[in-house]
This record gives C-alpha cells, structure tokens and sequence, in this order.
C-alpha cells in the first residue's frame, strides 16, 4: 500500500466515529418514524384472507371422538382493518346445528404461514350454546388446517376446501 492510500485510510479509518457520532442523533427520529411507517402499512395491507371460505371435517378421528358425522364452517369475507368481523355459517351434521354466527376478532400483528386468532362468536340465536362466547382458532396455510378451542377443549379440526372456496367466489361476484 503506498502512503497516500495509508494516509486515506488513516484519516477516514479516525473520522468516521466522529462523522456517525455527529449526525446520527439528528436523522435517528427520521429513520425511526420511516420504520414506524413501513410496518404500519405492512400491517394494514397483509390480509387472512386465507380463512375466507369452506372448511370441513367427515369421517376423520375428531368427528368419530365427537359422535358425529361431519361439520362445516364457511367463515365469509371480513370488514374492518384492525378489528375484523366476519359472518360464518356452522353445520354439524347429525342434526346438532345449523346456525349462523359472526367471528370478531383483531387481526394478527404478524402474519405466518401459521397464526393464532381469537375470536369473538355470536351466534344469531341467542339459544345456541356450540362454543363459548371466545374461542381460539389456529390456521396453519401450509397444512390447510384451522383448529377452534378453548383451553383443552377442541371443538373442530376443519380442513380448507379450496374448490368450494374457488366457486363460492365466482358465485359472489
């Protein structure tokens, strides 16, 4: 190395903590508040929309554990940006129910290809009593599942229908 390029490096080498040191705490409310935006609207624009549509359970182990012979839920689109709501429709066949309800719930700051949701349902008759006034749901996209519970207590393990979902969608629109 010559000592010209010794000499440059010397001096940048000692000047830049003292460079830094200078004009960081004048940019760090700028960068903060650029990061605080960009993760706002990260969490305004990612979408579940994952959950939106048909999820079944027939003739697998949690219909035989739970004596019947299959229930499905569709879970419809949501409103809302932070607080979602969402209109669903649950059946469960052998005559157990038939009944409209709303999941209300606060989107997930962080969305994964598996997330946790606690929803709020309200069933439209007020006599119905399939699940406690809140209830767990885990949606996994990668496996299709969404698991409701309380505590230890599952009360579906449902799987995506993606072709009915598909139609229903053109059917809306």
């Amino acid at each position: 190395m010559n000592s010209y390029a010794a000499s440059i490096s010397t001096y940048v080498g000692a000047n830049i903590p003292t460079y830094v040191g200078a004009y960081l705490p004048t940019y760090l409310p700028l960068i903060a508040f650029i990061i605080f935006c960009i993760l706002l609207v990260v969490y305004i624009y990612s979408d579940d929309d994952y959950l939106y549509g048909f999820w079944l359970a027939e003739g697998d182990e949690f219909c035989e554990l739970a004596d019947i012979d299959s229930i499905m839920l569709f879970v419809g689109d949501s409103t809302g940006y932070i607080w979602k709501e969402r209109k669903a429709y649950l059946i469960i066949a052998t005559d157990m129910a038939n009944d409209p309800l709303v999941l209300s719930y606060r989107k997930p700051a962080i969305y994964s290809s598996a997330y946790t949701i606690t929803a709020k349902a309200e069933f439209e008759d007020d006599t119905v009593e399939i699940w406690p006034e809140y209830v767990s749901m885990d949606v996994d996209i990668n496996a299709g599942t969404l698991k409701i519970y309380s505590g230890d207590t599952v009360y579906a393990r449902l799987y995506k229908q993606h072709e009915t979902t598909e139609v229903a969608k053109l059917l809306e629109d």
